[in-house]
């Protein structure tokens, strides 16, 4: 955690948490709650290089329709700009031919299971703002489990695109780290319940919300209907008084 801070740009921060996560995945057991929470806790760092690194796009690019151009403007964000990405794509493809391989085709610097990572920029593009306050969810969806409580149980049904965020960061952090599929199948589901139960919780409400509003829509018709009427005949009377004197 300590040197992950240390890192000056959200690009090193996002590889340094996932070069870590990879070194010790084969350490991690989904058995165990503490490492379920530490997982959510490393995915709640990584979520903070990725709200910045949604933040420069929208910046730069707004909300880019192509994903290939979104491809290319990550790589080059991810390493720091477009001289240091060239820089290190570069000496990656000397330090395997010194190996005595081939390089591939296409030999461009990408974090590991990038079209996921890509999906994930783009999701959270919807609305980047709130994106930061995604770290939050996952850090305290990781205090929940180290406790041993119910997760999340303090949101409510206006944080739903920040648990659809968490969910999708935390879904790509597993991926990304090569840790055992068990961690999904563990901290994935609690994230789909509790966007359930908001929504199941809400719809009643928002049903007799709409029967109230149309009740009252119907009973201010009502009364303009009433209050117009008189008005109306006071004015065909007089109408009818003019037409009876001429």
């Amino acid at each position: 955690y300590q040197d992950c801070w240390l890192e000056r740009t959200f690009g090193q921060r996002i590889r340094h948490t996932l070069g870590q996560l990879r070194g010790v995945s084969r350490e991690l057991n989904p058995a165990n709650r503490m490492h379920c929470a530490l997982l959510c806790d490393a995915a709640a760092m990584l979520a903070v290089g990725v709200a910045e690194c949604a933040g420069k796009i929208f910046h730069q690019y707004l909300h880019p329709s192509d994903k290939q151009l979104l491809s290319e403007a990550l790589k080059i964000l991810v390493w720091g700009g477009a001289e240091q990405y060239y820089f290190y794509k570069t000496v990656r493809k000397k330090l395997i031919e010194a190996k005595g391989k081939a390089p591939a085709v296409d030999s461009s610097l990408e974090l590991p299971h990038w079209d996921g990572f890509v999906q994930l920029i783009r999701n959270v593009l919807e609305k980047p703002s709130a994106v930061f306050q995604v770290p939050w969810i996952l850090r305290y969806l990781a205090i929940d489990i180290s406790v041993d409580r119910s997760p999340l149980a303090y949101t409510s049904y206006e944080d739903l695109l920040l648990l659809k965020f968490a969910m999708m960061t935390l879904d790509y952090t597993c991926k990304a780290s090569q840790v055992s599929q068990e961690f999904e199948h563990r901290l994935l589901p609690p994230l789909v319940r509790r966007q359930s139960d908001l929504v199941n919780r809400q719809t009643p409400d928002l049903k007799r919300s709409l029967i109230d509003a149309t009740r009252n829509q119907k009973s201010a018709i009502k009364s303009t209907q009433i209050e117009s009427t008189p008005a109306q005949l006071s004015f065909d009377d007089s109408e009818n008084s003019r037409s009876d004197k001429t």
